[in-house]
């Protein structure tokens, strides 16, 4: 499959993130360039679920799916999520655990290479239970947990901004 102008992003996700293909049998699903590399959107397969690049300009996101998450720049159908971004799934996951993770320091610039590293290398230990919440017969308990995770934060942020 060829990437176009976003193959030097398809190689640095299978470099930072190659215990995904090692250990959980993902394989490239998707790929494009829509313009010419300045936008990237990679999708990932396993048997269980789905991860999506999008690199937008030179910034990588990262998002966890099911199977029937559709192959699209679209993360939500009809105001329904569809795609999760992982960044808010590892904050509830390490809080769960224990295991925050530091961030990093104010005003360290990072490109697109570095920010993929730092994504999979703080993704790595959290991965079996993320890859674990997408799959078809997933617990339904998680979910719920996740759910009152993000009300809580939600809360917690409209507190510190004034906001309702």
């Amino acid at each position: 499959m060829d990437c176009g102008q976003c193959e030097s992003m398809v190689q640095a996700v299978r470099q930072h993130y190659a215990y995904l293909f090692a250990e959980y049998g993902f394989r490239r699903a998707h790929c494009e360039d829509p313009r010419q590399g300045e936008h990237c959107l990679i999708v990932l397969e396993s048997d269980g679920g789905r991860v999506k690049f999008e690199i937008d300009q030179g910034t990588p996101v990262v998002y966890f799916g099911t199977l029937d998450s559709p192959i699209s720049w679209a993360n939500e159908i009809d105001g329904v999520p569809v795609w999760y971004v992982t960044h808010a799934l590892l904050n509830f996951v390490e809080r769960k655990n224990g295991a925050m993770t530091p961030a990093p320091a104010a005003g360290s610039e990072r490109g697109t290479e570095e920010l993929l590293a730092a994504q999979g290398e703080r993704l790595r230990p959290q991965a079996a239970e993320l890859l674990a919440a997408f799959v078809p017969d997933r617990s339904a308990d998680w979910w719920r947990e996740l759910d009152a995770y993000q009300a809580e934060r939600l809360k917690q942020i409209r507190q510190r901004y004034g906001t309702r």
